[in-house]
């Protein structure tokens, strides 16, 4: 089995809106829009969608990038 460091940041997103969100349309608004945002985020910036790669830098900067959007 995989580390918890090695695992998809995104993909662990999702599973927690899964197990955490009770209306099936809030799941999907948050994991098509947000989760997807993030992972754009990622891949435009060219930072790993791996759970070790997501810090506070790394937060700090989409946070930024939701901003500019």
């Amino acid at each position: 089995m995989k580390e918890n460091n090695e695992l998809s940041a995104t993909l662990i997103l999702s599973r927690m809106a899964e197990s955490n969100i009770a209306s099936e349309s809030s799941k999907k608004n948050f994991i098509w829009g947000y989760v997807s945002a993030f992972k754009e985020y990622l891949e435009a910036e060219g930072i790993s969608d791996r759970l070790s790669s997501i810090n506070r830098d790394v937060l700090e900067g989409y946070q930024q990038y939701l901003l500019e959007r």
